[in-house]
């Protein structure tokens, strides 16, 4: 088991700064909080919230929040087990800078088993599909593929992967429709 909370940080020659925070207060719920300097001006922070319990998760991340500037990343997730092998989730992704305000909701399905995943995921919003499928062939060699269809940039990508895991090599390889 271990030991909470756990802090974490690094500071090199130059005074720049990395620091981690992780705390389990209850179980299922993890918190943690990043934060990066360089020297004396603050370069970024993150917190994050996850609450996993049975057949559900959830979090919220706040990347580079900043109240009074009204500008920084929100990001809110919900998965939901369905079954032995279905999962259903949606995220909100909202981003504000300089005025600009993006928020963004999508959803996913998963399926897995021992040896295959498959998951779905849609963005409305950013008129996005993505697909990607995983098999284990036998424990040493996996094979992967993956669709991304982006209607709004008119672009379409998809890859092919695999690995074979030997006792004196690894092999690995991609294909990839983009450029």
């Amino acid at each position: 088991p271990q030991g909470f909370p756990v802090c974490l940080s690094g500071l090199d020659t130059n005074g720049n700064l990395t620091a981690q925070v992780i705390h389990e207060p209850i179980k299922g719920l993890t918190l943690k909080f990043n934060a990066q300097s360089q020297g004396t001006e603050w370069m970024g922070a993150q917190v994050e919230g996850q609450y996993a319990r049975g057949d559900f998760s959830t979090g919220i991340t706040l990347a580079n929040p900043h109240p009074f500037k009204r500008t920084g990343i929100v990001v809110a997730n919900y998965l939901q087990k369905l079954g032995s092998y279905f999962s259903a989730g949606a995220e909100l992704v909202y981003q504000s800078a300089d005025g600009h305000e993006q928020p963004s909701l999508s959803g996913a399905l998963r399926y897995r088993t021992d040896s295959n995943t498959f998951l779905a995921k849609i963005c409305p919003s950013q008129n996005n599909l993505n697909m990607s499928y995983h098999h284990k062939l036998d424990p040493k060699t996996t094979f992967a593929t993956d669709l991304n269809l982006d209607a709004a940039r008119g672009i379409a990508q998809a890859s092919l992967g695999w690995q074979a895991n030997y006792r004196t090599a690894i092999y690995r390889g991609c294909l990839t429709t983009k450029g």
